[in-house]
């Protein structure tokens, strides 16, 4: 984990994506949520 300062929530954001080593990369805001519960199950099974 990295904790460090930034100008703003995309700086953050822009931060993590160069630092990511996933092939891929989601980003859940305040509110957000998947429709329906197995969501990250059925895509990652594919």
């Amino acid at each position: 984990m990295v904790s460090e300062k930034d100008t703003g929530l995309y700086d953050a954001m822009n931060k993590g994506i160069k630092l990511a080593t996933s092939e891929y990369i989601m980003f859940m805001n305040a509110g957000d949520t998947f429709f329906d519960k197995n969501t990250l199950k059925k895509y990652l099974s594919k």
